[in-house]
């Protein structure tokens, strides 16, 4: 690569003195009657060498520059795919992870009550509706998710009753014209359980940003996890929102924070 350019002004300067050496000695004998010296010749061809090393820089400078914009466009490429690559490999642990735990969940109610068992099926079926429609895409309404964290939080009640409780408040009007990676909210009440405490979690919506903060009381649920959905969750935002998620956890209280985009 570093002696490509000194190989063309050696190879443009050697072609261009011979052919010219051969031209203008040519010229002068047949037309000149060998009016010119052979200084004066040679002056010429010095004259038409630097400017044939002139219009090979020229050539150069153009040609380094599509080249340059050729492996930018190149490298862009290779990680818009490496990233949709890693996107597309987190999305898909989130079916896994999400069924893992319901079933944990709906084996546990086949064999303490039935009729509840039947009531988590039907509600699961709209939730994994929800999943299904959704799982492909990077952002969705904010108020599409809202309303499906509650159906899964509600999935949660049909088999705890007690000890369960959560809060939405809303500081914005319109929360159609906001936007999140879908599953975000219920990745974190997931990993709340995950925690084994007793889940009071309040969620604030704002206009940057989404406030889950879950008050920690001792409590023992059996529900397994697979431990992936806050790391998951960190990756997919830097990935779709090129922003991570914010923890921070005290002896009494574990908040996330999740950036929010605006529909454009």
């Amino acid at each position: 690569m570093y002696w490509r350019i000194p190989a063309r002004y050696a190879i443009t300067a050697a072609v261009t003195f011979i052919i010219s050496f051969v031209l203008l000695g040519c010229w002068n004998y047949f037309t000149q009657g060998g009016k010119y010296s052979y200084h004066s010749i040679v002056n010429s061809q010095l004259i038409m060498i630097l400017v044939s090393i002139q219009v090979s820089s020229i050539y150069e400078i153009v040609y380094l520059n599509k080249e340059r914009e050729s492996d930018l466009i190149k490298m862009e490429r290779s990680e818009k795919l490496k990233a949709q690559a890693q996107l597309d490999a987190l999305k898909s642990q989130i079916d896994p992870h999400f069924i893992f735990n319901s079933l944990n969940t709906l084996s546990y109610l086949i064999s303490q009550n039935q009729e509840k068992a039947k009531l988590f099926n039907d509600t699961l079926a709209k939730v994994y509706r929800y999943i299904l429609i959704n799982k492909e895409k990077d952002l969705v309404q904010l108020k599409q998710e809202i309303e499906f964290a509650s159906n899964y939080f509600y999935l949660l009640k049909i088999r705890y009753q007690t000890g369960l409780c959560m809060f939405i408040k809303m500081d914005i009007v319109s929360i159609e014209n906001y936007c999140i990676p879908p599953l975000s909210l219920q990745a974190l009440i997931e990993n709340h359980f995950s925690e084994k405490f007793m889940l009071s979690i309040h969620i604030t919506i704002s206009e940057e940003e989404i406030s889950v903060v879950n008050r920690k009381h001792g409590k023992n649920f059996d529900i397994q996890s697979s431990r992936i959905g806050l790391a998951n969750l960190n990756e997919r935002y830097s990935l779709i929102v090129n922003k991570g998620i914010t923890v921070a956890q005290t002896q009494e209280l574990f908040t996330v924070l999740l950036p929010i985009v605006k529909a454009g």
